[in-house]
């Protein structure tokens, strides 16, 4: 998927035969301190990579989860 939400919601250019979703039955949920998840799409290596920004809400500080430069 190009977005998380193309979890739930049946991306534009897709037929439903090529999609074969929903994988969610609801939109994709919030990370434990309530903010939304990180998602960076690696098509070159066919991989997601999917992240929180942690308890202080700060893409890219010490307490992401994964920590950065995990990936």
């Amino acid at each position: 998927p190009n977005t998380l939400d193309d979890l739930y919601t049946q991306p534009a250019g897709l037929s439903p035969r090529q999609w074969r979703g929903p994988y969610l039955n609801d939109p994709v949920p919030m990370d434990p301190w309530g903010n939304e998840y990180n998602y960076s799409p690696d098509e070159a290596n066919n991989r997601v990579f999917i992240s929180s920004a942690g308890p202080d809400g700060q893409q890219g500080s010490p307490d992401d989860v994964p920590e950065p430069n995990t990936q």
